[in-house]
């Protein structure tokens, strides 16, 4: 898998919404693209949001004996939507930021295919 600045910036072309595309090892970013004029938040809570996603990553997990391997969570907020794509090795993730309007099913198809 390529987990580099560029692969996260040709991620966030499957949609013009798509903001913040980063990948994530063990809760840390290692690679991301921010659009331009998006606000960056700080390292601390980079961090703080990372742990956040794997906390609810490993729940998920406890269930995967009934529903399958987790492909991806979303979380619905205000001002955005944020997926998290499970990564093919185990310590990485997708997150991605994307600002509504956007075609879930296109978006979600999209990144599953750069990722798959």
């Amino acid at each position: 898998m390529d987990y580099t600045n560029e692969f996260c910036a040709q991620v966030a072309k499957v949609n013009p919404n798509i903001v913040i595309t980063a990948w994530l090892r063990k809760n840390k970013a290692v690679a991301w693209y921010v659009a331009p004029g998006v606000p960056v938040p700080k390292e601390e809570r980079n961090e703080i949001m990372g742990l956040q996603t794997e906390i609810v990553r490993s729940i998920l997990k406890t269930n995967e004996e009934y529903f399958g391997k987790a492909r991806y969570i979303m979380m619905s907020m205000e001002n955005a939507d944020v997926f998290h794509f499970a990564g093919k090795e185990p310590d990485y993730g997708l997150s991605v930021v994307v600002r509504r309007p956007y075609e879930h099913d296109a978006l979600v198809k999209g990144v599953l295919a750069k990722i798959s």
